[in-house]
């Protein structure tokens, strides 16, 4: 984890953003230390639109809001990175191994080590990483979260590359009309008009979300 996350992450307190309670080196290796998440991550795990209306998006946007006010962009957002809580409902954030902090207000990280292509955004591709480049992957997240797969599932990065910069990801058609039309919100492919928030041909972030 890179130092300027770690000295924004200290200062985070979110029941949706793992806390961080000390990092450092020890034999020249680094560590961290995190809470306990008893109950595991999402991983491998399928939850009905009920509990994904009701619970994890709203934690995992609040999760989102609060990293992007103190300029951090995940980068790798995706089941296994998002812990289920002791409530066995609620769920926060972890792993910020690639992430990295908006520096004098820029929204633009030049860097994609590490990046897992089945969850990335199509810019992120090109190397830019944006707040919304999170929202694509939350996207994602939410689709696997519900199909057990995920869209691009055996499909090879230069091929996921390929398809979603020009088109929108497959729903399959016996998902709920509802969260179709919310992970085709989250999984927008073309940010031309990111800012512009009354143009409807845009990717859905925080506000839309919630």
């Amino acid at each position: 984890v890179k130092p300027e996350v770690i000295a924004v992450l200290k200062s985070i307190n979110s029941p949706y953003v793992a806390s961080l309670f000390d990092a450092g080196m020890y034999n020249d290796l680094p560590y961290e230390v995190l809470p306990y998440y008893k109950n595991g991550s999402l991983q491998g795990r399928q939850f009905s639109m009920e509990e994904l209306k009701k619970t994890i998006i709203p934690c995992i946007n609040e999760a989102l809001k609060v990293l992007h006010q103190n300029d951090i962009i995940h980068k790798d957002l995706k089941p296994s990175n998002i812990m289920l809580l002791d409530d066995n409902k609620s769920v926060a954030i972890i792993d910020f191994g690639i992430s990295s902090v908006r520096e004098a207000g820029n929204t633009v990280v030049m860097t994609r080590t590490g990046m897992t292509p089945e969850y990335s955004a199509p810019e992120t591709f090109r190397n830019l990483f944006l707040a919304e480049s999170d929202y694509y992957s939350f996207g994602v997240t939410v689709f696997e979260l519900f199909c057990g797969f995920t869209p691009y599932a055996h499909m090879s990065p230069d091929e996921i590359e390929k398809y979603t910069s020009v088109q929108r990801i497959p729903v399959p058609k016996d998902m709920p009309t509802e969260l179709a039309d919310f992970i085709n919100a989250l999984t927008y492919y073309d940010i031309t008009n990111r800012k512009n928030k009354d143009n409807p041909n845009r990717r859905w972030t925080y506000e839309e979300v919630r």
